[in-house]
């Protein structure tokens, strides 16, 4: 994405490296994506969204692999959807299924909201440590994030015997609130590694 107000709707976009990708330079205004069924290695990758920005109504799902057998062809190595350096994202109602990360707001990003969202994970798949929502990272320590909001999200990541998987992962300098938010079937449920939650 380069332009300014995009608006992305009532779409299908499979098979691709990153679905939705808009790099870190130049900043933009107002992006808009709704309504979109998706399946590709990564999701949505965005940055550097000034003005408001949303998402909802998101479905990824292994579309294209569906009829095969087997956890492997199933799943999908990289992000749902990633954030990162913006301001008042927003992120209602999406769906994702099979990602080792689901919803991960990284560094510099202030006052994100994810609502209603569901991440699932595949049983059975063992070769790396998965999460559902992801708020800063593992990398060089808690990351500056401000106030980041989820209402009624759920992670349902299935338990891995090789790796540790979470349902949330928190590893911020800020405050992340949670309400009415569940975990099941993860190793870690809530895990607050920085920040207070």
């Amino acid at each position: 994405i380069e332009g300014q107000y995009v608006n992305i709707h009532n779409c299908m976009i499979a098979g691709f490296g990153t679905g939705i990708y808009k790099p870190t330079h130049p900043a933009r205004n107002g992006i808009y994506l709704t309504d979109l069924l998706m399946d590709n290695i990564n999701g949505i990758s965005l940055s550097q969204i000034n003005d408001s920005m949303s998402i909802q109504r998101i479905h990824q799902w292994p579309f294209a692999t569906i009829g095969s057998s087997g956890t492997r062809k199933l799943a999908r190595t990289g992000v749902a959807i990633y954030l990162h350096d913006m301001d008042w994202p927003r992120v209602i109602d999406c769906f994702a299924r099979g990602f080792r990360n689901g919803i991960w707001i990284d560094e510099n990003t202030a006052e994100a909201k994810i609502i209603g969202c569901l991440i699932e994970g595949l049983e059975g798949l063992e070769d790396y440590a998965l999460a559902g929502f992801v708020i800063g990272g593992a990398i060089n320590g808690a990351k500056a994030i401000s106030d980041v909001v989820l209402i009624g999200c759920t992670a349902n990541i299935g338990a891995s015997a090789a790796f540790a998987n979470y349902g949330f992962y928190v590893n911020t300098t800020s405050n992340t609130t949670m309400i009415g938010c569940s975990a099941a079937g993860d190793n870690y449920g809530y895990f607050v590694t920085a920040g207070s939650t």
